[in-house]
């Protein structure tokens, strides 16, 4: 991660670019919530996961496009790499039995994510890494 970064050292247009993208990216979200174009029915919650796909001497196998085809879930997508994958979930309301329905939610993906990974040309494991 962030080996597309070829820069290590910054300079303050750098620095004022940044900026200004962040400055624009916190009005656009304004905007949105002073024009309720974000729900606000009731408090959701949900988070995403990041993996990574392992061969078999637990080294990154860059193989997401065959898992992800193979896999075909919209809750799950490509990351930086060609090894990474990130696993989503539906949004749920932040009530009741919120957590139990996360995990169970999740745990399913994940089971069937496994699955899959086991039955690609290079059989693979997943290593979630970070939310």
């Amino acid at each position: 991660m962030g080996q597309e970064i070829a820069n290590t050292k910054f300079s303050k247009q750098d620095f004022e670019l940044f900026q200004s993208a962040l400055e624009e990216e916190t009005a656009t979200l304004d905007r949105w919530l002073s024009s309720d174009k974000l729900c606000n029915d009731k408090l959701v919650g949900g988070f995403e996961i990041e993996g990574w796909i392992l061969n078999s001497s637990l080294l990154p196998a860059s193989i997401n496009n065959e898992f992800l085809t193979r896999f075909d879930n919209p809750l799950v997508v490509p990351e930086l790499a060609v090894f990474n994958i990130e696993f989503n979930n539906i949004p749920l309301a932040l009530e009741g039995s919120f957590f139990s329905q996360l995990h169970s939610n999740t745990e399913k993906l994940w089971l069937s994510a496994h699955e899959t990974a086991m039955r690609l040309s290079e059989p693979s494991t997943l290593l979630l890494i970070g939310t």
